[in-house]
């Protein structure tokens, strides 16, 4: 059922996107400094990318994350932190976030799978994963004795 549905939302938005004009691709987007384009590449890209290339753009995006931790650092800019991706990208960044103390947020408009792949029945279960994930992370010793 779930992933009927994601086969016509997918199909609904590749309706959608073909009909964009060239002024509309590169019209700005709700994402500050990010057109149409850059949103549509964003959100699409674990279906677009090969495991390996997929890897690849990870590894990429963590840079990008030292990078910009580096301009903060060096700036003394003091602002609260947070990683997320979606899709494919939402669990491998949410350990990047936990492990680098960043906030973390997760929902339905992320991803449907849980960590395991399977399709998660609701909101509330993808939530209590990351709070698993999370309190795993900050307590293990105390998680681990129960």
């Amino acid at each position: 059922m779930i992933q009927e549905w994601i086969a016509e939302q997918r199909t609904e938005l590749a309706g959608v996107l073909t009909g964009l004009s060239a002024e509309q691709w590169d019209a700005p987007s709700l994402c500050e400094n990010w057109a149409v384009r850059h949103v549509v590449a964003h959100v699409t890209m674990p279906f677009r990318y090969s495991m390996p290339k997929f890897l690849k753009e990870m590894a990429k995006a963590v840079g990008t994350v030292s990078r910009i931790e580096k301009v903060l650092e060096t700036g003394k800019v003091e602002v609260p932190r947070l990683l997320h991706g979606t899709e494919a990208t939402s669990w491998p960044m949410m350990e990047e976030a936990i492990i680098r103390g960043y906030g973390v947020r997760i929902g339905l408009e992320d991803t449907l799978a849980l960590p395991d792949g399977s399709v998660a029945r609701d909101n509330f279960e993808l939530v209590a994963e990351a709070v698993r994930k999370v309190y795993e992370r900050a307590i293990p010793t105390l998680h681990n004795s129960t």
